[in-house]
């Protein structure tokens, strides 16, 4: 970090400042660069999933909302994992839910989910694999209100396969 210090988190934050500090040197913004393209890029899939699901303008505002609060500024000028975390719970959130949703056919958004949730638990270990995953607790009350509701069903003995390889393979 700017005093020198090794970081004490999971090295995924670390190794997207690499590129940054290379081409920038060691200095505020090139640390700060992978957090505000982090807000950018939950912006962007804030705005293209409320525009599928619910129209544009709410997308929009979803964006705009999340993009506006104070909290995500202090995100990015503190330089810490959080909003690369934020984006990859999300985006792993999204595609199990995605994979859920299309029932058999989603075996690819299945794979990009274990891939995300990999890429989750290298940011910040692997509570965000649990926060992603949290969402799918809702088939047990759904299940309830409609029998008819499929399980979140899936090729997760490979996705499971590919997270494990990618999460040890940073010990190794």
């Amino acid at each position: 970090d700017l005093e020198s210090a090794i970081m004490s988190k999971p090295p995924l934050h670390t190794w997207l400042m690499a590129p940054f500090t290379a081409l920038f040197g060691l200095n505020r913004l090139a640390l700060a660069l992978p957090s505000f393209l982090s807000i950018l890029g939950l912006a962007l899939l804030l705005l293209e999933t409320g525009r599928r699901r619910f129209g544009l303008l709410a997308g929009a505002f979803a964006a705009l909302a999340i993009v506006l609060a104070p909290t995500t500024v202090k995100q990015i000028a503190l330089i810490r994992t959080d909003p690369l975390f934020t984006l990859s719970v999300a985006a792993a959130a999204l595609a199990a839910f995605y994979a859920w949703e299309r029932g058999a056919e989603g075996r690819k958004a299945w794979l990009a989910f274990w891939f995300l949730a990999a890429l989750t638990t290298l940011i910040k270990g692997p509570l965000g694999v649990g926060l992603a995953a949290g969402g799918l607790l809702s088939h047990f009350w759904e299940k309830r209100s409609n029998p008819a509701q499929a399980a979140p069903r899936g090729p997760h003995l490979p996705g499971i396969v590919l997270s494990l390889a990618l999460t040890a393979g940073w010990f190794v």
